[in-house]
């Protein structure tokens, strides 16, 4: 009867064993999940104190955003520098002569249209007297534009 209650007792401490090494390891993730926090809280500890420090001289905080702006402002200097400008890369004499001739197309292009509107007219206007005759269109289809009719 001792030995099964040695045995018995055996087992208790075994189990009791287990049941504390598996306390020992619970405390032991405590203690690295506390570290943890202790080590963000820190962390956050110290950005707080920066934005106080920032918010707490609105002069500090303001150069901070002046010298941001300001290197912004430089990076744009920089690169408009090396901009070729648009007034260099154009030759005026060119664009110009180019201009002229567009001009010179489209007055050409209304007079030939004129010049055909009114023999359309003509003709329109000879059909409605009866007097339209295959030499009759022939003669105005002849006419050169130069003519002006």
């Amino acid at each position: 009867a001792d030995l099964t209650t040695e045995e018995a007792a055996d087992g208790k401490v075994k189990q009791l064993e287990a049941i504390i090494v598996k306390k020992d390891e619970k405390m032991a993730a405590d203690r690295e999940g506390m570290a943890t926090l202790k080590a963000e809280s820190a962390k956050r500890d110290r950005k707080i104190a920066l934005l106080e420090a920032e918010v707490s001289s609105p002069d500090k905080l303001l150069e901070k955003i002046l010298a941001v702006k300001d290197e912004k402002i430089a990076s744009l200097q920089s690169e408009l520098k090396n901009c070729k400008p648009l007034i260099d890369s154009v030759d005026l004499a060119t664009e110009e002569a180019t201009r002229e001739d567009y001009i010179g197309l489209v007055k050409q292009q209304y007079l030939a249209q004129d010049i055909w509107q009114r023999r359309f007219d003509e003709l329109a206007a000879l059909a409605g007297a009866g007097q339209v005759g295959g030499a009759v269109i022939s003669d105005i289809r002849k006419r050169s534009l130069a003519s002006g009719s």
